[in-house]
């Protein structure tokens, strides 16, 4: 399955992408990373590897998974009949390192976390995935464990907000690598659009207007914070932006 590379130098560029290739292919899903060179893998895979226990992931993952079954006790969750990737999801949006990807269904909510993920990033560049929905569902024909597509029933608020979903990925696996061991086809399974770090600003004032922003996408005390934190970060773009119209 094809992989296509893309980059773009402006907001203005990379809205335009957006509206050109994805508004008649509703079909794709996205996910935006602050650093434009990180592989899209889970947490609990990176963490797993950087705490170098590498000999045995499926062990790791089975203590894992029952450590925080057990700190789950007494929040309420009836963990009797939630099958063991519901579980993952609860705490995939409170910190837990588990198997699954967060992406979106917006490329602009996706764009919002790949501008605010870091306040600068190594190369300063960012990247902008889009995935091809339908092609899972055809190659998961071949192999039911390659990906899952996991979508929990319990009431996630934050999942709800972000119109997202999520993906699991066998660990020590990353998601480029499992796309490009696909059959070639005529189609583009998978975008990468890579942007400067330089459209941050006029990217989240931009997407604000959209209601894209921390307290629409973290219906919670954490999301008012955070939003709050974020319009003292825009106040000098935006007093300047006035102050070159006045």
């Amino acid at each position: 399955m094809e992989i296509e590379n893309l980059s773009v130098d402006t907001w203005d560029e990379l809205v335009l992408n957006i509206n050109d290739m994805f508004v008649s292919y509703p079909d794709y899903i996205f996910r935006g990373q602050s650093q434009e060179d990180w592989k899209i893998e889970s947490s609990l895979t990176r963490l797993l590897r950087e705490s170098e226990l590498v000999r045995d992931f499926e062990t790791f993952y089975k203590i894992h998974l029952s450590n925080f079954k057990l700190k789950l006790r007494g929040h309420g969750f009836d963990l009797k009949n939630m099958n063991d990737d519901e579980i993952w999801s609860i705490g995939q949006h409170h910190g837990l390192a588990t198997p699954l990807i967060d992406w979106t269904s917006s490329p602009f909510v996706a764009g919002f976390f790949a501008l605010t993920g870091k306040p600068k990033s190594q190369n300063s560049k960012r990247a902008l995935w889009a995935f091809n929905l339908l092609d899972l569902e055809r190659f998961r024909k071949k192999d039911k464990k390659l990906i899952t597509r996991v979508e929990p029933l319990e009431n996630n608020k934050r999942l709800l907000s972000q119109n997202g979903l999520f993906l699991k990925l066998p660990l020590n696996s990353d998601f480029e690598s499992v796309i490009d061991k696909q059959p070639k086809q005529k189609w583009v399974s998978l975008y990468k659009i890579t942007f400067p770090d330089e459209i941050i600003e006029q990217g989240i004032a931009a997407l604000n207007l959209m209601n894209i922003n921390y307290s629409s996408l973290y219906p919670d005390l954490q999301g008012a914070c955070l939003s709050c934190n974020q319009v003292l970060r825009q106040y000098n773009y935006i007093t300047d932006l006035q102050d070159k119209i006045e």
